[in-house]
């Protein structure tokens, strides 16, 4: 790759710990800015972000599911420490952003389309008018990239090229598709729509790293100390009315791949539990422009790899920022 800047800001399993505490939490205070906004149904969302002195380019970052901005700090300083300006998005029913039931454990939408509005919103309100004239970058995970997928889809051209990890574009229910439609009916009944779904489980405070969507125990530990320290951060299962939500946005966003026209990359787990590879393929075959790749040794949260694997992500991700899209090996 042409720019390997990102590397300075690249902590290994032995280090993560003081580097953290050295760098990433005096920048936190220093240079991170935090606000609220409302979305497009009124609804508060939270909302954080750093200029980069250096300006041009924009990272703007939608979460996956039971997520918050803790999660991300290492994450959006290493961009940051690149040249980018990073933004994050807390959506409805997350962090500190407004929720829609008043169960903390609990993650409840009616539609898919009030995350899509949520990301309207700050984009609109907070991110273009602070970036203008820059390149703007779309970072989804897991359910941020099917969320990020549908707005690409719908707003074509908010952003400049969007990177997919893990994107959640085919759960693994562990179910037969007539169960999940059979739920899917089942859950339009107003006096269930905001229950807990049968998978739901409340947040667990005990960490369990063993089972976790991570490979370092150190990153694990500092987004779980988070969690523990809050209940706004305790968001772990799912609504009916979420699951019917997930099985529709997840069928919209393949359907209509066909109309993202920016350059696309797409990030595999070789070790995902949670989602399958299915419709991150369809998505990849049918968009416009993109590249898809799988990360060995990884599991679903490949920013919370283990060194190797991290630095193999990175690597892909900064040279597919950096050079057309068809230099980025497809595979998976």
């Amino acid at each position: 790759m042409t720019n390997e800047k990102w590397k300075i800001a690249f902590y290994g399993e032995e280090d993560f710990a003081a580097r953290m505490k050295g760098s990433v939490t005096p920048w936190l205070y220093q240079n991170v800015v935090s606000g609220t906004t409302l979305s497009l149904d009124g609804i508060r969302l939270q909302y954080y972000y750093a200029l980069n002195p250096e300006r041009g380019k924009t990272v703007t970052f939608v979460h996956g599911f039971g997520e918050f901005f803790g999660k991300y700090h290492e994450v959006m300083h290493l961009f940051y420490q690149a040249g980018y300006s990073v933004f994050f998005l807390e959506l409805r029913g997350f962090g500190r952003s407004q929720r829609l039931v008043s169960d903390p454990d609990l993650i409840h939408v009616n539609s898919f389309n009030e995350y899509l509005d949520d990301v309207f919103a700050v984009q609109y309100q907070i991110v273009q008018p602070l970036t203008r004239g820059d390149v703007h970058i779309l970072f989804g995970h897991s359910m941020g990239g099917c969320i990020s997928t549908l707005f690409l889809e719908r707003y074509p051209k908010f952003f400049d090229k969007a990177i997919l990890s893990s994107p959640m574009l085919e759960l693994d229910f562990r179910t037969s598709d007539w169960k999940l439609q059979a739920l899917s009916m089942i859950s339009t009944a107003p006096n269930l729509n905001a229950k807990p779904s049968p998978s739901f489980r409340p947040f667990n405070p005990k960490p369990d790293f063993a089972h976790s969507s991570c490979a370092s125990e150190p990153r694990y530990m500092y987004q779980f100390s988070q969690r523990l320290a809050s209940d706004k951060y305790h968001t772990s299962g799912s609504s009916y009315g979420w699951t019917r939500a997930a099985y529709a946005a997840m069928q919209e966003a393949i359907a209509y791949a066909g109309d993202i026209r920016i350059p696309l990359l797409i990030l595999q787990a070789e070790n995902d539990h949670l989602v399958l590879p299915g419709g991150q393929r369809q998505v990849a075959q049918r968009a416009r422009n993109a590249a898809i790749m799988k990360i060995p040794g990884s599991k679903h949260e490949i920013f919370n790899a283990t060194t190797e694997a991290r630095e193999l992500y990175w690597q892909v991700i900064f040279t597919f920022l950096e050079t057309p899209v068809s230099e980025i090996p497809a595979a998976g």
